[in-house]
């Protein structure tokens, strides 16, 4: 499952020099943070910075309708 169809991607801001990328994780205890932190940053540090927001806080109805029926959400 990708952090897009989790819904872990929350916004991209960009001009024309860089882009700021807002991710999230499911929890504060998420057991894959470093492995979503360290793949957004490697794939868009040429891009900008990577900030991970607390707020809104996550919830299954962020992921798409694919992602919760693969994970039993639905």
């Amino acid at each position: 499952m990708n952090i897009v169809d989790l819904g872990l991607f929350y916004e991209v801001d960009a001009d024309d020099s860089r882009a700021v990328v807002r991710v999230s994780l499911t929890s504060p205890d998420c057991p894959a943070a470093d492995q979503v932190l360290s793949g957004v940053t490697e794939r868009d540090r040429k891009l900008g910075f990577v900030t991970l927001v607390r707020e809104p806080a996550w919830d299954p109805s962020c992921m798409t309708p694919a992602a919760r029926q693969a994970l039993g959400y639905s």
